[in-house]
């Protein structure tokens, strides 16, 4: 891997996600100490067999059909509270992915999600269908005093195809879904909005591969160019309208005033909704590229992870779950930095791609569900003897937990112990001890 990466495409600021301004020459590597395997391997626990090859387009068999002029063709409209049904064939039984070209109808603003079932069988009890936003003005209006205005945001009015996904953001990639061989019935019932379903297809599950994998599987040249910057404020689609662009008097961000407030950075801070957003972003000619972001993490001591995708699709596994650690300013970061390896080199063709960088809870859920398991635990326990001692009738009555309530001592440490190891998992799962960071 001895290719030299000379050009840097990199996003403009997101506070506590990723941002840009700063030259090349001054790119940082992250602190020595962190240890990042748990995250940088974990994609390979996402694996999943799958029947290669197969793209199985969808078939109406209950529902409604109804002309749109946006697409120009017909179209399944599906309501709130009704369930369409679609049918498919495949050769092979195995697990698939299912992805539906949608089109939310209405504002977007109010929720909009499908329950989903495969041969009478509930695959999920929810699915959450995206409304994708733009801003409605750029660049920004000022008022009298030359301070930025917030933009409207509508929505971006387009067919989008998506996948059925779980919708706490539980596991990485889409849900693999069993299927028979032969024709099998696809239930899809709506929980919340009215969307129409262009098109729809079953299709394999691609295998995750490595960094190296993906690096050795392209050939070209490295690009010669200046860095090329895109401003954070000014993405080409974000899935949520609460993401807010902000106003930082870092002189690490850009645009920068120091009288007038400009906005110039974007939060991303829920990941349990998989916030999204969407940069196009312009290669010149067929080749390696290194990406990057001017970012900002302000939570001392907690790496935060995310997901990075070119056009649509996470290009190799270490990019599932990418942390971002704690930094006490605005700092450029090269994509690969974190792992404390040479910077990852991006293959990409001539022309436009979407570059995209979401929320990633996965690397911490389980010890957010192991925390919740002990304090529905402790809350229960605490009911039950808060029940006991009033039934007992003497509220200044000393008791004694070894003696008047058997094993309670033992149950206790128990949930102490939990979260010991729960604290160690912390530990490894933020790149190392949190002294060291």
């Amino acid at each position: 891997m001895n290719r030299k990466k000379k050009l840097i495409i990199i996003i403009g600021a997101i506070i506590g996600v990723v941002a840009i301004v700063l030259p090349v020459s001054i790119l940082t590597l992250p602190k020595a100490e962190l240890d990042y395997q748990y995250a940088q391997s974990l994609y390979k626990k996402d694996n999943v067999t799958s029947p290669p090859d197969v793209r199985a387009s969808l078939v109406l068999t209950n529902g409604v059909s109804v002309f749109d002029p946006l697409y120009n063709e017909e179209v399944v409209k599906v309501d709130y509270a009704t369930t369409t049904t679609f049918s498919v064939t495949l050769e092979e039984a195995g697990n698939y992915h299912l992805v539906l070209e949608l089109f939310v109808r209405g504002n977007g603003l109010n929720d909009n999600s499908y329950s989903l079932s495969v041969n009478d069988t509930q695959i999920a009890e929810q699915v959450n269908v995206d409304t994708t936003w733009i801003n409605e003005v750029e660049p920004f209006n000022v008022d009298l005093n030359g301070n930025d205005v917030m933009p409207m945001q509508v929505k971006s009015g387009m067919y989008e195809w998506q996948y059925a996904r779980d919708f706490l953001n539980r596991v990485s990639r889409p849900l693999a879904i069993p299927f028979n061989a032969g024709t099998n019935t696809i239930d899809i019932s709506m929980r919340a909005g009215n969307i129409y379903i262009a098109q729809g297809a079953v299709v394999s599950i691609e295998p995750i591969i490595s960094y190296e994998q993906y690096f050795t599987k392209h050939t070209g040249p490295s690009i010669d160019l200046e860095p090329r910057y895109y401003e954070a404020e000014y993405p080409t689609l974000k899935n949520d309208n609460s993401i807010n662009y902000q106003v930082s008097k870092d002189v690490n961000v850009s645009p920068y005033a120091t009288r007038e407030l400009k906005l110039n950075t974007v939060l991303l801070s829920r990941a349990d909704n998989l916030q999204t957003l969407t940069y196009r972003i312009e290669a010149p000619s067929d080749g390696f590229y290194a990406l990057g972001f001017n970012y900002h993490n302000a939570v001392s001591n907690k790496t935060t992870f995310f997901r990075i995708m070119i056009d649509g699709e996470v290009p190799f596994g270490e990019l599932y779950h990418y942390p971002l650690y704690a930094n006490s300013e605005f700092s450029a970061h090269r994509l690969g930095d974190s792992f404390g390896s040479e910077p990852y080199q991006f293959y990409l063709t001539s022309g436009n791609h979407d570059f995209s960088i979401s929320t990633d809870g996965i690397v911490f859920n389980p010890i957010c569900e192991g925390l919740a398991q002990i304090s529905e635990s402790i809350s229960s326990l605490y009911l039950q003897l808060r029940t006991l001692s009033v039934q007992e009738g003497d509220t200044n009555r000393e008791w004694v937990p070894e003696e008047d309530f058997p094993g309670l001592v033992a149950l206790l440490t128990s949930y102490s112990q939990e979260l010991q190891s729960l604290f160690d998992l912390a530990q490894v799962y933020n790149g190392s001890s949190f002294t060291n960071q």
